[in-house]
């Protein structure tokens, strides 16, 4: 009976579809959200205080609808609870609520959105582990949980509800211990804990209220990882700071620094996120980088090991965004994919399965499946095969790809011509799947290699 559940789980992990539709992503601990292009909101993976939103406490390893509104335009994910906001400017809430992280007044959990007061001016969300941020105009929020001062009210109390922190703020990251935040001016602020380094002012301590970091007025975007954090200046340089036992800091060691240091010499960076011990970025020719831990395979590279300098996943130069969540990495490509990789307990990769994946894998549109591609339009033979695997195809389709992945994911081998075998007589004994790309859509077949 295991032997049968195992390969049903392997065989689950192929169910996708190559449908586009995608606009937004948002990686949190445990669990995942997007926005589509029409505007529907969706969510899957870790649901055990509701911070999927689905009105129930139930995993889900496929995107799931949350609701019918069709005007969601912005998501955040942070430990266990979620962020949106609408068209409209309101914003919502839901999940984990036990620090007043959902903003509400209350301590009570939340399975569905709620709104959050009567605001239609809100522009940028950001969830922390147990807190929550949000600007209006330039004007920063903040409230949940305040440890060491995250909330940068001046104080250690914890607010229930958007509380002003300050003004002429443009951009802020939070991993819910610490903050780093980029004003208007482009000037670069940091607050809560910083015994790590993660400031990056040359100091270790903790602050309650935002504080300046050196007086560069360049500063582009910022990122904030587990005691960590990292920001690319205007001129594409990259800059990181923090704990980087795991390489996460990308500088070629695995020694901490408590100032901001620049990784190599390129300056071409664009986009940068961070997660729990890993970072990922992406530059402006669209290629699509990471470093630091990879034991889950959350740096995408077909391997768990970790790396201390910058490393390039793949060779598309496609990549338009990324989010790095606990263990998992999110990256969105042109053509509106979206596409994951790492931990995958919980279903939080949204690929129909929980096995951890390590490399990127594209996760489905959520309302159209493999079930709409006929899996008999080929016929996959002989099972098991020793030298070459033979495709026969009664439907006069023609074939667009062929890849094998072994059972872990990964990809390692691919003929891109319209034929209808592929050599497997430099594989291994064991079990395979292939998978047949025509016409836009795919089936996965299952096979073995004697």
């Amino acid at each position: 009976m295991k032997k049968l559940f195992t390969i049903l789980v392997f065989t689950l992990f192929f169910t996708k579809s190559n449908a586009q539709c995608w606009s937004q992503i948002s990686a949190g601990r445990f669990h995942t959200l997007a926005i589509k292009i029409d505007g529907t909101l969706w969510s899957w993976g870790r649901n055990d205080q509701g911070q999927l939103g689905h009105g129930n406490l139930n995993y889900q390893n496929t995107p799931t609808q949350i609701g019918t509104d069709t005007n969601w335009t912005s998501v955040s994910a942070g430990y266990l609870h979620s962020l949106a906001r609408k068209s409209n400017g309101t914003l919502w809430s839901w999940g984990y609520n036990v620090s007043g992280q959902l903003g509400d007044g209350t301590t009570v959990n939340k399975t569905s959105p709620i709104q959050i007061g009567t605001n239609t001016t809100w522009s940028v969300i950001e969830t922390g582990g147990d807190n929550s941020y949000a600007i209006i105009g330039s004007s920063l929020f903040s409230w949940g949980s305040n440890d060491s001062g995250a909330l940068g009210h001046g104080t250690a109390i914890p607010t229930y509800v958007p509380t002003l922190v300050g003004t002429g703020f443009q951009f802020i990251s939070s991993d819910g211990n610490h903050c780093v935040a980029k004003k208007t001016n482009g000037t670069l602020w940091a607050w809560g804990v910083g015994t790590g380094g993660q400031h990056g002012n040359g100091l270790s301590v903790n602050y309650n209220l935002p504080t300046q970091i050196g007086t560069d007025t360049n500063w582009l975007n910022v990122a904030a990882g587990f005691n960590f954090s990292a920001a690319i200046k205007t001129n594409g340089t990259l800059w990181t700071t923090g704990n980087n036992f795991t390489g996460q800091l990308g500088l070629g060691t695995n020694t901490a620094v408590n100032s901001f240091t620049q990784v190599g010499t390129a300056t071409n960076w664009l986009l940068i996120s961070q997660g729990f011990n890993s970072s990922a970025a992406i530059k402006t020719d669209g290629t699509l980088w990471t470093w630091g831990e990879g034991g889950s395979g959350q740096l995408g590279l077909g391997t768990s090991t970790d790396f201390n300098t910058p490393q390039q996943v793949g060779s598309l130069t496609t990549w338009q965004a990324i989010k790095v969540g606990g263990d998992y990495t999110l990256a969105f490509r042109s053509g509106s994919t979206i596409w994951a990789f790492g931990r995958n307990l919980d279903g939080q990769l949204g690929d129909a399965t929980n096995i951890a994946k390590f490399i990127p894998t594209q996760v489905s549109c959520g309302a159209l499946s493999n079930e709409s591609f006929n899996k008999n339009n080929f016929l996959v033979y002989p099972n098991p095969a020793k030298d070459v695997l033979n495709i026969q195809n009664d439907t006069n389709l023609s074939i667009e790809n062929i890849a094998i992945y072994d059972i872990s994911g990964k990809k390692i081998a691919e003929q891109n011509t319209n034929q209808f075998s592929i050599n497997i007589e430099n594989l291994q004994s064991g079990m395979y799947f292939l998978e047949i790309t025509s016409n836009g859509k795919t089936t996965q077949h299952k096979f073995i290699k004697n």
